[in-house]
């Protein structure tokens, strides 16, 4: 489950697909990692390249390029279905649709994938195999690491940038993916009674992600289940040395079952 703040409410998501959950983490680490090259400290540089690594581990899993490809596609298909419907947007729904022929030619460019070129680069290779271990960037473990952390900012900086436009395409077409199943779904408002709410969504399409929106920053939801029903139980963050507290009282939320 992911947080995302919007205005005074905090969106809390859970995707209930192999797929997203893999979109929705290198969505959070790609990030993550943006706001490291935005940053000027070593220490944000170190979080930049432990962060890359972090990308490639997560992108050796599978073959997420072709994941992308397929998930336009899918979504491409789906989008031309509502051109049929009435009261589309047909200007909108075209653009859209331009968008997703763009990135999938850019990411279907070569036959290369994009984190190959990374994958080789010896500088990262040897803060990788040190990344086991507890404390292994330490300065006496990597000196190399230690003198490029050293260099001013205007010389780490372009380091880290080239390393993420390595990964560009596939960044670009998971955001515009992303961001086209959230704008899938309307939010509805609901209670949960006594800090518990069951949900069965329709079975066509699928729910592919669950968006639940709170406003107070105090409580959080955990939310289990699959695509055919779910639960979602609100619980007070409490004393961080304490387990959280189940709210016995109602909680008003909202919620969005993006089926895109």
């Amino acid at each position: 489950m992911t947080g995302r703040t919007s205005s005074s409410r905090v969106i809390y998501e859970q995707p209930l697909t192999e797929q997203v959950r893999s979109f929705l983490r290198l969505e959070h680490l790609f990030r993550r990692a943006r706001h490291a090259v935005s940053r000027q400290s070593s220490w944000d540089s170190l979080c930049g390249a432990e962060t890359v690594l972090e990308l490639l581990a997560l992108l050796s899993r599978g073959d997420i390029r072709r994941e992308v490809l397929k998930e336009a596609d899918r979504i491409a298909r789906a989008l031309k279905d509502y051109s049929n419907h009435e009261g589309v947007d047909e200007n909108r729904l075209s653009g859209v649709l331009d968008r997703l022929r763009s990135m999938r030619e850019h990411l279907g460019a070569g036959t290369v994938s994009p984190d190959r070129p990374l994958r080789e680069n010896d500088f990262l290779a040897m803060i990788q195999q040190r990344r086991s271990i507890p404390g292994g960037s330490c300065g006496f473990d990597l000196p190399r690491l230690h003198a490029w952390l050293e260099q001013p900012a205007d010389v780490r900086k372009p380091d880290l940038e080239a390393w993420l436009e390595q990964l560009a395409p596939l960044e670009n077409g998971i955001n515009e993916l992303l961001k086209l199943i959230r704008g899938s779904a309307s939010e509805n408002s609901h209670v949960a009674v006594r800090g518990f709410f069951r949900h069965t969504p329709p079975s066509e399409p699928p729910c592919r992600l669950i968006r639940v929106t709170v406003a107070d920053y105090g409580i959080f939801p955990e939310i289990s289940g699959n695509r055919h029903r779910f639960t979602i139980r609100f619980l007070a963050i409490g004393d961080l040395a304490g387990q959280a507290r189940p709210l016995s009282e109602d909680v008003s939320f909202g919620l969005s079952l993006c089926q895109l």
